[in-house]
């Protein structure tokens, strides 16, 4: 009789440890593999993607160099897209609205927004590059003559290019007490000459150089 309960008690033993392994080996399966971070590194394509610079498109390549341009440079000329070059550069065009001639070739790279000009060379629209433009005071005189020059300009010279709120007339310089004025429009290379006016304060007259 004490022996059959001693057997009862080891088999309900060994059955309790056998449920008890089960369990336990069950638990260790489920377990993930992996555990969650809470830091996921990103794959290096997609890194990499997103350290590239945003590319500009053709209308904001224009409205880049139109920004660096003065006022008056855009009253008198207009700018357009024209193509790329062979680095994948937006070329843009300067042309005067009078003669329609190119005035500057702008290279615009979309990556940098660096502008190079292909006539004058180099960076020509950042800071250290644009030429000065001195402000020279008129005599009374200079500025009398001034006004006659423009009023010849507009009355005898519309065949030979003249347009109206485009054309330029500046004092260039005196020649024995007279004065010469320079009439042109801006254009390839900078200016595209009408004309040389030299005028004679005393006599009020005014002469054209190519009449």
């Amino acid at each position: 009789m004490q022996w059959t309960n001693i057997m009862k008690a080891i088999i309900i033993i060994i059955s309790y440890l056998a449920v008890v392994g089960c369990s336990v080996s069950s638990s260790i399966t489920d377990f993930p593999s992996k555990l969650p971070t809470k830091y996921e590194l990103q794959p290096e394509s997609e890194v990499s993607t997103q350290n590239e610079p945003a590319m500009l498109s053709e209308e904001e390549a224009l409205q880049l160099v139109e920004s660096k341009l003065g006022k008056e440079a855009l009253k008198i000329s207009s700018l357009n897209l024209y193509e790329t070059d062979e680095d994948g550069n937006y070329i843009v065009t300067q042309s005067s609205k009078a003669t329609t001639s190119v005035m500057e070739w702008y290279h615009v790279n979309p990556f940098t927004q660096e502008i190079v000009c292909e006539l004058l060379g180099g960076n020509c629209l950042e800071g250290d590059d644009l030429p000065e433009n001195e402000i020279v005071e008129l005599t009374t005189e200079q500025e009398q003559g001034l006004a006659l020059a423009k009023t010849y300009a507009s009355t005898y010279l519309s065949k030979n290019g003249y347009v109206e709120d485009l054309t330029l007339v500046e004092f260039d310089h005196e020649d024995n007490e007279n004065l010469v004025y320079h009439v042109y429009n801006p254009g390839s290379g900078g200016t595209d000459t009408i004309d040389w006016l030299t005028v004679d304060i005393n006599e009020g007259t005014v002469v054209s150089m190519f009449e």
